[in-house]
């Protein structure tokens, strides 16, 4: 999307040849936490489909707790 339409709220800024828009931070929040649902919604059906294949292990790899513990991150 190259143009805003010309009723939006929302007032853009130019940063090295990109363009941003600027929301209110509620508004940022909000689009936030829709992305972290989605983001979550998605990763459930994946485990879903997984477990409707017979394809998911019992518990966590090794790999899998370190990465949630962030020990891989030294």
């Amino acid at each position: 999307m190259s143009e805003m339409p010309i009723d939006d709220p929302h007032e853009t800024i130019h940063l090295g040849g990109q363009t941003a828009v600027v929301v209110p931070l509620d508004e940022y929040l909000r689009l936030r936490e829709a992305q972290v649902e989605a983001e979550q919604l998605a990763a459930h059906r994946r485990f879903l489909e997984r477990k409707a294949a017979g394809t998911t292990a019992p518990g966590m790899t090794p790999d899998q707790v370190r990465q949630m513990l962030r020990l891989d991150q030294a």
